[in-house]
């Protein structure tokens, strides 16, 4: 989960960014509201808040657990971002967890591109999703998503998920989509699998990444891609429109910041 501090700088980087790019999406991998202290306590409300402020467009579900299933129930919590979950669904109805979009496509100055999310099978064994939770073979998933997306007028597609390197590096097989993103082994790595470029980041924010993806407007086709990680450090400025969110929890995680205990062992 990326502390307060980091989504201030990374609002900095982001509204950059989107001054040299403004086709640019931000985008997040999950595992942004459980495990913490903080989203035990807050029930998530906190990064939910944050993540708002930030401007992000879509993110993962990560392994979440019951939390996120009751955020989605209650009518008074709103997202500004967009969740995506192709195969997690529910066992009574098969309908998408939450309600979440299979995929959502994007036109840039008459490209588009079409997203979707994928989540590590295992998370029905690691973490609490619910009893009325199931979560289907990423695979099969993408075989029914991806020629949707196509028929939706998207020839590049990017997956965005939240699975290991080996399970990104399968759905590149399996699937032929062009990028993924992923975050579930919290920690900077870049692969190639097939024509796929995999992309996964840090558990928190002390580098963030911007991926430039050249596509074609004759075509539609992706051309290239361009990347380069971004150090998230306090030589970044924190952007004032951030303030109201630390204002809002600071005082609160500070109480939570108390040690209790020490030990050498």
């Amino acid at each position: 989960m990326a502390r307060a501090a980091e989504l201030a700088r990374v609002l900095t980087l982001r509204k950059q960014i989107m001054s040299e790019s403004p086709h640019a999406l931000f985008l997040l991998a999950g595992d942004t509201i459980s495990p913490s202290v903080e989203s035990i306590t807050y029930q998530g409300r906190q990064m939910i808040d944050a993540w708002n402020s930030s401007g992000l467009d879509y993110a993962t579900l990560g392994i979440t657990n019951s939390t996120l299933a009751r955020m989605f129930a209650r009518a008074h919590e709103r997202f500004a971002f967009q969740m995506a979950g192709s195969e997690r669904r529910r066992q009574k109805d098969r309908q998408t967890f939450g309600s979440t979009p299979e995929f959502v496509v994007r036109e840039f100055d008459g490209v588009k591109i079409g997203l979707f999310g994928i989540v590590l099978q295992e998370t029905l064994q690691t973490s609490r999703p619910g009893p009325d939770v199931d979560i289907l073979d990423p695979c099969a998933t993408a075989a029914k998503v991806i020629p949707n997306i196509h028929a939706a007028g998207a020839q590049v597609v990017v997956a965005l998920t939240h699975q290991t390197l080996a399970d990104d590096k399968q759905l590149a097989r399996c699937s032929g989509v062009d990028v993924i993103i992923g975050g579930h082994e919290h920690t900077l790595l870049e692969s190639m699998s097939g024509h796929s470029a995999d992309f996964q980041d840090d558990f928190r924010c002390p580098r963030t990444r911007r991926i430039d993806l050249n596509i074609s407007k004759s075509t539609g086709k992706l051309d290239s891609i361009d990347w380069q990680v971004i150090p998230v450090t306090d030589q970044v400025k924190d952007d004032v429109a951030f303030a109201p969110i630390n204002q809002k929890y600071s005082a609160l995680l500070k109480t939570l910041e108390q040690p209790v205990g020490r030990t050498v062992v």
